[in-house]
């Protein structure tokens, strides 16, 4: 384009810049260089893509069922899904604290998939934000911790929140 815009002449700067004319006078028209024009490329073309990505899912589909299952028949862990919690009464003990913290971190890197195009949406990482953080013990301990998590992923978190409330 800086050929174009020295001489004024379209076909001139097209035969300098070996491009057929008509490309020439899209980005005239578009007033910005090609790579500016191009979309972005989301899709994977390797096979070494695709199966790097089926190995993170099962990564952290084992990531999930770990988490989970210590919450199964853990009598100290229950209160964390009671949406009548009393954390007044009784502020969440150091178990659910940490419990809780890997949580978040779950949570986090689900995020970051979810942002980064895989396996799951940022849609659905709102509904299970909502459905999660708004429950008494996982609200109080988040608002102790946020402060040291990633400010992107906590401006997320209060984001979806207060869509709710």
């Amino acid at each position: 384009m800086s050929e174009y815009e020295k001489t004024g002449k379209l076909v001139v700067s097209a035969m300098k810049a070996d491009v057929h004319p008509q490309t020439v006078r899209k980005y005239v028209r578009a007033a910005r260089p090609p790579a500016e024009q191009q979309s972005k490329h989301t899709w994977r073309t390797r096979p070494e893509a695709k199966a790097r990505e089926t190995e993170n899912l099962q990564t952290l589909a084992e990531h999930h069922r770990d988490l989970w299952s210590k919450v199964t028949g853990n009598k100290e862990l229950e209160r964390i899904f009671k949406p009548d919690a009393d954390i007044e009464q009784t502020p969440p003990s150091i178990a659910e604290s940490e419990f809780l913290n890997l949580v978040f971190v779950h949570f986090e890197t689900g995020w970051s998939v979810a942002k980064a195009g895989g396996i799951t949406t940022i849609r659905d990482m709102q509904l299970d934000v909502r459905g999660f953080f708004t429950l008494p013990v996982p609200r109080n301990v988040w608002a102790r911790t946020k402060k040291y998590r990633n400010p992107k992923f906590v401006r997320f978190v209060e984001k979806t929140l207060r869509q709710v409330l």
